[in-house]
């Protein structure tokens, strides 16, 4: 049972390849080698994956702890992360690339900014949804498709939720 871990954030971000993180005794018996956690990166949380393990933490340094385990299991295999590390030290890449090309960027969270067709009516309701909302963006692909042009008084406004 590991009582530190060393995670490299996913996506990359810039020099930071290796950090460790103090294991909480509830996700002692739980976390491993391959598998993605949250961690705090400053004032946010960044998804990471886990690269190593740890007794101690470096020497002089207070490890924050990790928030909390996305996977049940490791999504790296020990052989892959292996080659993935010698990838990124053979073409001096940051291993955190390296580990998001070769898991992808559906595997990593992210907030995303969710926007949908809005007719004159939700706006005084910014929030409702509605299935009018599904068909809406279904209209409006298919007048694209079509080669259909609105102007800018029949085009549908857009609402960020």
């Amino acid at each position: 049972m590991p009582a530190f871990v060393h995670v490299t954030p996913l996506p990359a971000m810039g020099a930071l390849q290796r950090l460790t993180y103090a294991v909480p005794e509830a996700l002692s018996d739980l976390v491993s080698v391959g598998m993605r956690v949250i961690v705090p990166l400053g004032p946010r949380r960044v998804t990471a994956l886990v690269i190593g393990e740890a007794d101690e933490a470096p020497a002089g340094i207070t490890c924050r702890p990790l928030v909390s385990l996305l996977d049940d299991t490791p999504i790296v295999p020990a052989r892959l992360l292996r080659l993935l590390e010698w990838m990124a030290d053979y073409y001096l890449a940051p291993l955190g690339e390296t580990l998001s090309l070769a898991i992808g960027r559906a595997l990593t969270t992210a907030s995303q900014r969710m926007v949908r067709l809005a007719t004159p009516g939700d706006a005084a309701d910014p929030g409702a949804a509605s299935a009018r909302d599904a068909a809406g963006v279904g209209e409006a692909s298919g007048a694209r498709a079509e080669g259909a042009r609105r102007t800018a008084t029949q085009q549908p406004a857009l609402v960020a939720l």
